[in-house]
Formats: structure tokens, C-alpha cells, sequence
């Protein structure tokens, strides 16, 4: 079974949508032959136009609320979402990612390291005993010292970030839910728990890597990116070109933008004027 490039888009919002076509797009132009993008979507129709490149796996808005779970947490979706595309596939590599990247030359690496017995998520952000701020000092402070589902957190457990989960092994994402579902009976519902679920799991492979040199992950500049994004997409469909001929777009333009940018607040007055990002 070859390896699967899964996503996820629930709702309307415009912004997800864009950066998955893109990022779909992108899969298709860096990936070796044999790959199949899969979009987890309670809107199909969005997706029609990628014809037999791109495998649809519809839900609709009583299978996202089942899988938010008895604790109603919106990011245990993300979980069952990659667990239903793994079931729906079979077995063979499976490749998360949040809409909000672009992939690269460095996938075919990638993919052969996954089926070599590696697993991957996006970049290590911190060890769990020095997250800080509003976000993270909650994290420290609750989660290392305990076993959760059989998984142990400590201070020097790592907080990695997820816009790309990367397994071979499909075990790894049930186990993964069972952390999170015993970090949310534990009352803790913080927007991280689905992240440090993640973290945890794989981690205990021993063999967890970063992905960052296949796969771009631009929210620190998301403004900045769906401009171009945005302008490269609109050719596609002005010029009325075939998905081979987008996929030879985005290959031939690729998109040069800082990852991240440190916003002030005057940025969001002149952000219309002088361009985003």
C-alpha cells in the first residue's frame, strides 16, 4: 500500500479551504508517483475539481461531533479524522498535515525514512518543563510527573508541534487518542492536549524526527502566505488549467516567504496597504 497524505477541512471558512488546495497541490508536485493526498472534508464538493488525484473521504456534522468526543474537545476531531483515513486505507505510511503548509523536495526522503521504521511530526518547540506564556505554563504545569494511558510525561518530554503527524505504525494514532482521552477525563481540556498527546506517543518510539525539511509550515506567517497562495490558485482557474498543469504551477513557482513574522499592532492597520507579510 503506498503512503497517504491525509487532511482535514470542517466548515465554510474560506482561508482553510484555499490552503488546502494549495497544499494538495503542492503534495502532488514533491511527491513521488504511487502517493495519494486524501482530504478528510464535511464539504466534497470543494474538492471536485482534483478529479481521481485527490481521494475524498466524506463526514458530516454528526460524525465531527461524535468524534469531538464525551468531553466536546474540537481538536480530538483532528485524531479521528487521521484514525478514519487510516482505517479507510488500510495499511501503508500515512502522512497528517494541516492546511496551513507546503510540501517539498525533501517528501521522497521523508516517505522512505517512514517506511523505515521512523515517525515525524512537524519540529520539536520545547521541552515540556520550559513551556511558558498563557499557553504553555498550563501545560508544565499539569501534565509531567504522571502516566497518562501508560504514556509518561516528564519535565524534559517534549512538546512537538503537529502540523505534521507522520506514522507507519497506525497503533501510534489509537494510542495517541487514548492519551488524550485521559488528559481530558482528568478535567484538563486545553487547547494543546491533542498536540501533547501526539508528542508523547511517538516519542516513545524513540525514533521521532522532525519534518520541517520536507514540509513547510507557515502559520507564524499565515497572511503572507494566502497572498501568494491565493494569486497563484487564481491563475490556475483563470487560465482554466487541468490539475497536472496546477501541479506544474505550483512546482515552477514556488513560494519564497518568511515563516514567521513578528506582528505589532500596528501591523493590522497598514496590513492592507503595504501588503501582508
Amino acid at each position: 500500500m503506498g503512503a497517504r497524505f491525509v487532511f482535514l477541512t470542517c466548515g465554510g471558512q474560506e482561508a482553510y479551504h484555499l490552503q488546502a488546495w494549495y497544499a494538495l497541490l503542492s503534495v502532488l508536485a514533491y511527491a513521488p508517483a504511487g502517493v495519494q493526498p486524501v482530504m478528510v472534508t464535511d464539504q466534497p464538493e470543494r474538492y471536485r475539481w482534483f478529479q481521481d488525484r485527490v481521494s475524498v473521504l466524506p463526514i458530516d456534522a454528526a460524525q465531527v461531533k461524535a468524534w469531538r468526543g464525551p468531553h466536546d474537545f474540537l481538536w480530538r476531531v483532528k485524531i479521528e479524522a487521521i484514525r478514519a483515513a487510516a482505517a479507510a486505507g488500510g495499511p501503508g505510511p500515512l502522512v497528517y498535515c494541516d492546511t496551513d503548509v507546503v510540501a517539498r523536495s525533501g517528501v521522497e526522503r521523508l516517505l522512505a525514512d517512514l517506511e523505515a521504521g521512523d515517525v515525524f511530526m512537524h519540529r520539536c518547540e520545547a521541552p515540556f518543563g520550559r513551556l511558558k506564556g498563557r499557553t504553555g505554563t498550563p501545560v508544565r504545569r499539569r501534565l509531567p510527573g504522571r502516566s497518562w494511558a501508560g504514556v509518561p510525561a516528564g519535565k524534559r518530554s517534549e512538546m512537538w508541534n503537529a502540523g505534521v503527524v507522520a506514522v507507519k505504525d497506525h497503533a501510534l494514532i489509537d494510542r495517541a487518542l487514548a492519551v488524550c482521552d485521559a488528559i481530558l477525563a482528568d478535567g484538563f481540556h486545553h487547547t494543546l492536549v491533542e498536540q501533547a498527546s501526539f508528542s508523547l506517543t511517538l516519542a516513545t518510539t524513540g525514533r521521532l524526527h522532525a519534518a520541517d525539511h520536507a514540509i513547510i509550515h507557515y502559520w507564524g506567517n499565515k497572511p503572507g502566505w494566502e497572498a501568494e497562495l491565493s494569486r497563484i490558485l487564481a491563475e490556475a482557474l483563470v487560465r482554466g488549467l487541468t490539475p497536472a498543469e496546477a501541479v506544474e504551477l505550483v512546482r515552477s513557482k514556488p513560494i519564497e516567504r518568511p515563516l514567521h513574522i513578528r506582528r505589532r499592532w500596528w501591523n493590522q492597520l497598514f496590513t492592507g496597504l503595504a501588503g501582508a507579510g
